[in-house]
C-alpha cells in the first residue's frame, strides 16, 4: 500500500478511536498548573497489555491474519522514608513467565526515581531481581520531574512496548483538560509519535496515536490507549537475520487503585 495512503488510514483510524475513548473533560485548561507534589498514591497495580497483527502469506493461500498480544501487571507495595519519598517495591508478573520480577526503586517528591542501589537501606537495601528491568520501569512509571505544564504546551512521556521485543519510544501529548479517574484529579492528554526505532532487535518507523491520563498529583501515568503501526524490519535476536516488520498495533494501560 503506498505510503500517503496508508498514513491516512492510520490517522483515521486515530480520529475515530479518539472520538469514542476520550474520557470527558471536566474543565479545560485555561493557565499553566504544576504537576507532581507528591511522591506516590494509593496505586495497587497497573497492568499493561501491548497487540500486534500483521497479514502472513503462506505458499499460495490467502493472506491470514497473524496476531500475538503481550501482558503484564504490576504489584505495588510503598513505604514512607524522609523528605517525603517512598521506597516502592513492584513485583511484575509476565504472561510468558511464571516467575515474577521484583524490583525496588526510591521515588521523590519532585519525580525523580531510581532503582534501588549499594548503599540503600530499607526495603531497598534487598535489591532488585533484575536491575535492568528496574531501570526500565523507573523511567516508565510518568512523568520524572515536577513541572509546569502549560495549556498550549508539549509534555513528553516515554512509552514501553512489546512488538515482540521491547521497544521503547516517546510520545509527544498536548494537554486537552482536566477529568477525574477514580476520584483522582487527572490531566487528559492527546498523544502522538512518529519515530526512528532502533535496536539490535528492531529498526522500524513507529506511529502512534491515542490518549493518555496522568495522575496530577504525584505525575503519574494511570491509563491509556494507543493504535498505530510499526514499519521496517527485526530479527529474533541480534545474531539472526533481519526480516520484514509490519505490525498494527494496540496498546492499553490501566492502574487499580487500595
Amino acid at each position: 500500500m503506498p505510503g500517503g495512503a496508508s498514513a491516512l488510514i492510520l490517522s483515521t483510524m486515530i480520529a475515530a478511536f479518539l472520538d469514542a475513548c476520550t474520557p470527558v473533560v471536566s474543565a479545560r485548561m485555561s493557565e499553566p498548573t504544576e504537576v507532581m507534589n507528591t511522591a506516590w498514591g494509593p496505586f495497587a497495580r497497573q497492568c499493561t497489555s501491548t497487540r500486534n497483527w500483521h497479514n502472513e502469506a503462506v505458499g499460495r493461500s490467502k493472506p491470514m491474519e497473524v496476531t500475538a498480544s503481550y501482558e503484564s501487571c504490576s504489584g505495588f507495595a510503598a513505604m514512607s522514608v524522609a523528605g517525603g519519598a517512598m521506597e516502592i517495591t513492584v513485583s511484575t508478573a509476565i504472561a510468558q513467565s511464571s516467575t515474577p520480577i521484583i524490583s525496588r526503586m526510591l521515588r521523590s517528591p519532585d519525580g525523580v526515581t531510581r532503582p534501588a542501589a549499594s548503599g540503600d537501606t530499607g526495603l531497598l537495601a534487598q535489591g532488585s531481581a533484575s536491575p535492568k528491568v528496574a531501570e526500565i520501569f523507573a523511567s516508565q512509571v510518568g512523568l520524572t520531574r515536577r513541572q509546569v505544564i502549560d495549556p498550549k504546551g508539549t509534555l513528553l512521556l516515554p512509552i514501553l512496548l512489546q512488538i515482540p521485543s521491547p521497544v521503547i519510544g516517546t510520545l509527544s501529548c498536548h494537554p486537552n483538560g482536566r477529568s477525574v479517574e477514580h476520584d483522582r484529579e487527572i490531566f487528559v492528554l492527546t498523544c502522538a509519535s512518529d519515530e526512528m526505532i532502533s535496536s539490535d532487535r528492531v529498526a522500524a518507523r513507529m506511529r502512534l496515536g491515542g490518549v493518555e491520563a496522568v495522575d496530577i498529583l504525584t505525575g503519574v501515568g494511570l491509563s491509556g490507549e494507543l493504535h498505530g503501526s510499526l514499519i521496517g524490519r527485526e530479527r529474533f535476536n541480534p545474531q539472526s537475520r533481519w526480516q520484514p516488520a509490519d505490525y498494527n498495533i494496540w496498546y492499553r494501560r490501566t492502574t487499580e487503585f487500595e
